[in-house]
């Protein structure tokens, strides 16, 4: 047990009982972003689209209570009806994050940024757009109210956004219900 702890200061130079991991998880709505794919005739039909089903998973290590760094998933999906076609959404993150924490008396406010691999697919009646997965940031703000000395809950806003030659630009911004568990 002492060279793991030994292992770990030396890794990550600090004590390894100072140390915080969390892990979080989000439900919400969402809506698709204005410039999402590079197909006008798509971009225009998928721009009102929203949906009720935003999924979410983080994990973060937090060495200090202003800032951590993690993981983060999310899945986005929806399906309406655009006139008399049939249109769906879905979309699946998964990338690398840092926050930055402000902690107030009661309040926990965070912002961040991330980079990660995006994957969207839409269909618009028997037309299906697959542009594959493309790289792109992820900006969040939020605050959790801490309602134990491990739990918290909260609100959060995630913007995701892709950078590829087919989906660039935002794709989603959504708002979520955090909770979020300390060990």
């Amino acid at each position: 047990m002492k060279k793991m702890m030994l292992a770990f200061v030396l890794l990550f130079g600090i004590s390894a009982n100072a140390a915080q991991m969390s892990v979080s998880g989000a439900i919400g709505f969402f809506s698709v972003g204005n410039s999402f794919v590079n197909d006008n005739n798509a971009q225009t039909a998928m721009a009102g689209l929203s949906g009720l089903v935003t999924l979410g998973a983080d994990f973060e290590y937090a060495p200090d209570k202003d800032y951590s760094y993690g993981a983060y998933l999310r899945y986005h999906g929806t399906g309406d009806d655009y006139g008399t076609t049939d249109l769906s959404f879905s979309n699946l993150a998964l990338g690398a994050m840092a926050k930055g924490y402000l902690n107030s008396r009661n309040w926990n406010f965070y912002y961040g940024a991330g980079i990660g691999i995006v994957s969207v697919s839409y269909e618009a009646g028997t037309a299906e757009f697959t542009p594959g997965m493309t790289f792109g940031p992820m900006l969040v703000i939020g605050g959790l109210y801490p309602l134990s000395d491990r739990l918290s809950m909260g609100i959060e806003n995630l913007r995701l956004y892709a950078l590829g030659e087919d989906t660039n630009g935002e794709i989603v911004s959504d708002w979520a219900i955090k909770a979020k568990y300390d060990f």
